[in-house]
């Protein structure tokens, strides 16, 4: 459901839930450049309190399909027939990751989905030292929380 969405994400200030609509928002601007829609070149999302969460991530998922579609229909004999396919990569694969720390920060769930941990702990954040330490602060955390989970091996006494 819906639990944890309008915690706040301490980097940004957003609420979890204002972080999933910003994402589809930045999802549906990069479908927009390569494939426009609404003519604008803008995204259609915009904060929105109180969006259920099934329809963000709807929203997120068509406009994902969109770039999908787009980035499959690029064709590498007539480059300048493509949409900017090269230009679009660069920001979309930085920009989840990113927020996937936020994620992880703010909602303790999240910290066993292995795509959210894959985003977190294998991207290139490019040596910013203020990235680095955030993600090393969640591995911490991370690491911490599993091994309180674990269950305690019992020791075998040893006999005389």
């Amino acid at each position: 459901g819906d639990v944890g969405l309008e915690r706040s994400c301490e980097a940004t200030g957003w609420t979890v839930r204002q972080t999933l609509v910003h994402l589809a928002a930045s999802m549906e601007g990069y479908a927009e450049v390569l494939e426009p829609a609404n003519g604008s070149g803008q995204p259609a999302v915009e904060f929105a309190e109180a969006m259920p969460t099934v329809e963000i991530f709807e929203r997120y998922d068509r406009a994902r399909d969109r770039v999908i579609a787009a980035f499959e229909r690029f064709d590498a004999t007539r480059p300048a027939a493509n949409p900017p396919v090269f230009a679009t990569i660069g920001p979309w694969v930085d920009h989840i990751p990113r927020h996937s720390i936020d994620l992880l920060e703010a909602l303790p769930g999240v910290r066993i989905d292995s795509l959210v941990l894959t985003w977190a702990m294998f991207h290139d954040f490019g040596g910013d030292p203020a990235w680095l330490a955030r993600r090393r602060a969640i591995v911490k955390v991370i690491r911490e929380e599993y091994e309180a989970a674990r269950p305690k091996r019992k020791r075998k006494k040893k006999e005389d």
